[in-house]
């Protein structure tokens, strides 16, 4: 048995492992675009099975330290076709940003739409809206917004670089939205069925 105390300094490290693994995974990935070695596997994947219950299990601690509740809208079986690694970086990323820069007690809002033969996947929460001038530095290598909330987390601004990069190689575009409540970031797959 352990005291809080001890708790305490174990899920301090816990925290800080994460994000090293984290900060190693985002150079290698770099380290690949740069060099031009990110191959693309495609595939018909279950959107839902498949990509995106394995980001929200990934970030269910976190989600519930902060006291955010992640609404999965996605229906399943929804196919679509691409990398299941690769976007899993995705996912991840979107997800684990949502929740960082979410507002504790908010929601994280999960949905996909079928448009012109492609589903455009929506991560959305509750959180400060962007500015435009916020806006035009997503997606840049290295950029971090300089908020009130971006200090409080760690962080190598590389994340959402990596998932544009990875959601073009997949033929796709990826953009964000300032909502009135919060923050909406989307990503378009081709679909598979």
């Amino acid at each position: 048995m352990i005291n809080f105390q001890q708790r305490k300094a174990l899920d301090s490290v816990v925290r800080h492992l994460d994000y090293f693994a984290s900060t190693v995974k985002n150079f290698l990935n770099l380290s690949r675009i740069e060099k031009g070695e990110m191959l693309v596997h495609k595939r018909k994947i279950m959107l839902k099975e498949e990509i995106i219950d394995f980001s929200i299990e990934e970030f269910a601690k976190l989600a519930s330290e902060k006291n955010i509740h992640i609404l999965n809208q996605i229906e399943p079986g929804i196919i679509v076709v691409g990398d299941k690694d690769l976007l899993l970086i995705v996912t991840n990323n979107l997800i684990g940003n949502a929740i960082k820069y979410g507002i504790p007690n908010g929601k994280i809002v999960l949905s996909a739409r079928l448009l012109n033969g492609h589903y455009q996947i929506e991560v959305y929460n509750d959180g400060r809206p962007f500015t435009p001038e916020e806006k035009e530095k997503l997606f840049k290598k290295f950029s971090r917004l300089s908020s009130p909330e971006s200090k409080k987390t760690q962080g190598t601004g590389l994340g959402l670089f990596i998932a544009k990069q990875i959601v073009e190689q997949h033929g796709g575009v990826i953009w964000a939205e300032s909502r009135e409540n919060g923050n909406a970031f989307i990503f378009q797959l081709e679909r598979g069925n």
